[in-house]
């Protein structure tokens, strides 16, 4: 009987969860080019009986905030166009706010979740959420300001009619210079107004998202990390740390070692920005082994 080490607080966002793994739906055309083959097969292939226009419309749109580091956004190949990559900081952070209404279908190949539907997305770039205990667009376009740092927006729709592209697209025009309290009030009126369009009954249904599954490895990945920040936190050393981590390997004293480096740039995490930051990234998480 698997009995879990660790106890912590994950919260996760349209997902599904099944046996020793996380599924989650990845937007179509944003999955890694290390995407299994069979999944983008069953993506182009389809489900036998896709759900119809009346039956999305059926469906409420719900909003969602998302907040991923820039190397994960990269990974699944959310980009921005008309920006220079020298403006851009290995700490970033990207927001990505979706309005979306969906239904899911079992693809042919009897196995891969599809979801069909229509979305409306906006992302931002950023390098100012340091310390935010949560945060919207608003707080993105504050931090802008406060900060004078530069931030990047761009948006997209799909399944949604003509009229929503063109509003989302001038209000990325509004922000052509960065989301700050001086463009917020004028780019959110035109998403809102987007938002308007999307409700009206026309449109089509596209694929707006296929089922990835995220590995035990990627899991435990995902903990061991926690478990550093837990000891980084405190203080703690990373030799500390490894010998008290009960997952015993040399890819997790890997993890746990990059872990300090990115943090406490070593192995010593007594010096106090260290310790800020690792408690601000946990975010009264707590970690502990039984």
């Amino acid at each position: 009987m698997y009995r879990p080490l660790l106890l912590i607080a994950i919260v996760l966002c349209v997902c599904f969860i099944a046996t020793a793994q996380v599924t989650s739906y990845t937007p179509v055309g944003k999955l890694p080019p290390t995407s299994r083959l069979g999944v983008l097969r069953a993506a182009a292939a389809g489900c036998a009986a896709p759900p119809t226009l009346a039956e999305i419309q059926d469906q409420q749109f719900r909003a969602f905030i998302t907040v991923m580091s820039a190397e994960y956004a990269a990974h699944l190949g959310i980009t921005f166009v008309g920006s220079i990559s020298g403006d851009f900081a290995a700490d970033d952070m990207v927001v990505v706010s979706d309005l979306k209404r969906g239904k899911e279908c079992l693809a042919t190949d009897g196995h891969t979740q599809l979801l069909y539907g229509q979305v409306m997305r906006s992302t931002v770039r950023t390098s100012n959420l340091q310390g935010k205990a949560s945060v919207t667009l608003a707080i993105v376009a504050a931090s802008a300001t406060i900060t004078n740092q530069r931030n990047f927006v761009e948006v997209e729709s799909n399944g949604l009619p003509t009229a929503v592209q063109t509003l989302m697209l001038e209000a990325k025009n509004v922000a052509a210079s960065g989301l700050t309290v001086e463009t917020y009030g004028k780019f959110i009126d035109k998403v809102g107004a987007a938002e308007k369009e999307a409700l009206k009954p026309l449109g089509s249904v596209v694929l707006i998202g296929v089922a990835v599954d995220v590995t035990d490895s990627e899991l435990i990945a995902a903990i061991t990390r926690a478990f550093a920040l837990e000891y980084i936190g405190r203080g703690r050393g990373c030799l500390d740390a490894i010998q008290a981590y009960k997952r015993t390997g040399a890819d997790q004293e890997q993890i746990i070692r990059k872990t300090y480096e990115t943090i406490a740039k070593g192995c010593d995490a007594s010096a106090y920005p260290a310790r800020e930051k690792a408690r601000e990234l946990l975010n009264g998480i707590e970690v502990r082994q039984d």
